[in-house]
């Protein structure tokens, strides 16, 4: 069986209570409506940004050395 997926947007507040004893698992994403990240996940997207910017780095000190 797969995973049944659900995009979930709201402000956590107060008491939370969990009535299903199921395994949840939630995933930070950008909103839907993000100019420019829409719907990506926010660790991965992060992930991508670090590398990029090593991958940069990386390329000026080559030509600076």
């Amino acid at each position: 069986m797969s995973p049944k997926i659900e995009w979930l947007q709201t402000n956590l507040s107060g008491n939370i209570q969990i009535d299903s004893h199921g395994k949840a698992v939630f995933v930070v994403g950008f909103a839907k409506d993000s100019p420019t990240f829409a719907g990506r996940i926010v660790l991965p997207t992060l992930k991508e940004f670090t590398e990029m910017t090593t991958s940069i780095i990386d390329a000026f000190e080559t030509v600076l050395r």
